[in-house]
């Protein structure tokens, strides 16, 4: 909507059954509330609307506005008229001489024409697709070795020199986003290969990770700082990156790597709740400062512009959510890990992050950020009944896992289909919150089983 910087008014016209009125309105309340101010200044009487059904506001091409919704929501822009007329009004049909014209707009109406955007976000996909190609040709080779590796290290640093070039030499934020960010598995492939001699993928280990990640983060950092577009994809490259460092370094001297992702889970899991506050930090979004005397009540400080807060908060945005999809990827890997360990501990820690992540997504309100925990957590609670009855008989499978999930799939959309008609109750909401502490605390100490500390205290007391 064109309106003027921050009044958040629209200034339309609007023609009553007896005058022409110009009005700025505010855009973000619905119509609804709107509509009796609106009716006096027409100078028509409210009541009078019972004996047609009530007032309403239309279009020039005789659509109804809804009156539950907002005039932004409605998209009514500045200079816009609009029709104030009894509901029941039968509005006459648009006239036409042209008849291939009206077949070319009723052609129209059925889809978005193709536009030169979707020329270009086209030709960028399809440069993307055929890059990764290239990368997946490499990792299909019989022997990738250290060729392939330096092949790729050197198709990561040409991707990410350009993408940097395209942001900030010819000031093409989009497009350097896209060759950045296919560069970021070039990387860690290129990595993970250099070191591997004549190995094959399925015998690499904790050092070609090790070096894959950390070529990863790095590669993370240049795209973050150098490409001004896109920072939720390096801020999760980044994160994912620093969990594969720490669990190649962990998995040098560990020996499986279910102990490993351990680890790596249990802190990504425990970092989850300090997301929000971190991104507020990497944001830099201006906070309230708090008097600490009668001085500094009195003191009228200057409020930052509007336009850098919102910028800021984007910004923060990004961030949280780059770090949310980097948690994501680096919880499913280490849940992965843990189902195919098949120990009681190593499933039981699979269960508790499980849970955990899906008690954690009600908190976040967006979208974006509630779903890669929401497939963080169902990844989990899929993983454990198919490697439990991994080496079940289909009898058993039939009896005994079938019913289950039949029966956890009607409470599941049963539970959907109630509260997408009315909230929780406090009660059950404080419920949750009490249970996602528990699981927070719970964490540490079955990952401390998975490490086998348990067992390493009880040798050493005899």
């Amino acid at each position: 909507m064109v309106t003027q910087a921050g009044t958040g008014l629209a200034r339309i016209a609007v023609v009553a059954p007896t005058r022409r009125l110009d009005l700025a309105l505010p855009e973000h309340l619905p119509l609804v509330g709107l509509l009796p101010a609106v009716l006096r200044q027409a100078d028509e009487n409210p009541t009078d609307g019972t004996s047609h059904g009530g007032w309403t506001l239309r279009r020039a091409d005789g659509s109804t506005l809804d009156l539950a919704r907002t005039l932004a929501a409605q998209e009514i822009r500045d200079g816009e008229t609009l029709h104030l007329v009894p509901r029941r009004t039968e509005w006459p049909e648009l006239t036409y001489d042209d008849l291939m014209e009206a077949v070319a707009d009723g052609a129209r109406r059925r889809g978005t024409a193709w536009t030169p955007m979707a020329t270009r976000v086209t030709g960028l996909v399809v440069a993307g697709i055929l890059l990764m190609v290239g990368l997946v040709a490499i990792l299909l080779a019989a022997d990738p070795g250290w060729l392939g590796g330096s092949v790729a290290l050197g198709a990561a640093l040409v991707l990410v020199a350009t993408g940097v070039m395209l942001s900030r030499a010819m000031a093409d934020s989009l497009a350097g986003a896209l060759f950045a960010a296919v560069g970021l598995p070039y990387a860690f492939v290129g990595g993970a290969l250099v070191i591997a001699g004549g190995e094959s993928l399925r015998s690499l280990g904790a050092p070609h990770v090790l070096l894959g990640s950390a070529l990863l983060v790095a590669a993370g950092v240049l795209g973050f700082l150098g490409v001004g577009d896109a920072t939720r994809v390096f801020v999760a490259a980044i994160l994912a990156g620093v969990g594969g460092v720490l669990g190649g370094l962990i998995a040098l001297g560990a020996p499986d790597g279910a102990q490993a992702a351990s680890v790596v889970v249990s802190a990504v899991t425990l970092l989850l709740p300090a997301m929000p506050l971190l991104a507020v930090r990497l944001g830099k979004i201006p906070m309230p400062v708090l008097p600490q005397s009668a001085e500094d009540l009195l003191r009228d400080e200057p409020q930052p512009r509007r336009e850098q807060v919102y910028q800021a908060t984007a910004r923060a945005d990004e961030v949280l959510t780059g770090m949310i999809f980097g948690a994501f990827a680096v919880t499913v890997s280490c849940l992965v890990l843990l189902a195919l360990a098949r120990t009681v501990s190593a499933l039981l820690l699979a269960g508790v992050v499980s849970v955990a992540c899906l008690l954690r997504a009600r908190l976040v309100p967006t979208v974006r950020h509630r779903l890669p925990l929401l497939a963080a957590g169902l990844t989990g609670v899929a993983l454990l009944p198919l490697v439990g009855t991994a080496g079940a008989s289909t009898l058993i499978r039939a009896v005994a896992l079938l019913p289950i999930m039949l029966v956890a799939a009607a409470l599941v959309a049963a539970a959907g289909l109630l509260y997408s008609r009315r909230a929780p109750s406090p009660r059950l909401a404080r419920l949750g919150d009490v249970l996602d502490v528990l699981l927070q605390l719970a964490i540490v100490p079955v990952a401390c089983s998975v490490l086998g500390l348990y067992a390493f205290m009880r040798a050493l007391n005899g």
